[in-house]
């Protein structure tokens, strides 16, 4: 799933992803998905019986609109040319992320790789 403008997600809402899927963050788009303590946003694989069946988050974007917060996110492992984990902000992107109160689980690799030249907040 390639986002190109903006995507917000819900909270309460549960995304599945089939093997080898991947939400990935173009330039000039963002990713919102503002869960709650009582509602979770849910990121997971159709097949949660195997750890990185799905490939994860890859953020792409400069925007500050780029937050997670009270996302449970599992199942996932991106991995390209030496980078991997659930969450990927790629060197010489100038991504950026805000991450609050969130649970990653059952990565394949890192819970989130963070290349030279991004921005990565995280709390909770």
């Amino acid at each position: 799933l390639e986002v190109r403008n903006g995507l917000e997600i819900a909270a309460g809402t549960h995304l599945q992803f089939l093997t080898q899927g991947l939400l990935e963050v173009k330039p000039g788009a963002y990713l919102k998905a503002l869960g709650t303590v009582a509602q979770p946003i849910r990121l997971t694989a159709v097949d949660t019986a195997q750890t990185g069946n799905w490939r994860g988050l890859l953020i792409g974007s400069s925007s500050a609109n780029n937050q997670l917060e009270y996302v449970e996110l599992g199942n996932a492992g991106y991995s390209e040319g030496g980078m991997g984990g659930s969450i990927v902000l790629p060197s010489g992107s100038n991504a950026q992320l805000s991450l609050k109160n969130s649970l990653i689980f059952r990565s394949a690799r890192y819970a989130v790789w963070v290349g030279n030249g991004t921005q990565f907040t995280e709390s909770g």
